[in-house]
């Protein structure tokens, strides 16, 4: 028995404080049949002096991501 959803709305919320990223937080709802339905989403936010979410000026100046070493030692 196949069930058919449907994304009933996306709501996003970015606060910006000091011009940098402070907090990102989204949420998903989705209807699984006519009596069922389903959230889900996530949160990420900065805390203290810890700068998580930080966002690059420009994409050229962006660092390449680490290498991961395949040799097992």
């Amino acid at each position: 028995m196949a069930c058919k959803s449907r994304i009933q709305g996306m709501t996003a919320k970015l606060v910006v404080k000091n011009k940098k990223l402070y907090s990102f937080q989204y949420l998903v709802k989705i209807k699984v049949n006519k009596l069922m339905r389903f959230s889900a989403g996530q949160s990420y936010g900065n805390m203290g002096k810890q700068d998580f979410l930080k966002i690059p000026n420009n994409a050229l100046n962006a660092h390449p991501l680490p290498k991961t070493d395949k040799k097992k030692k």
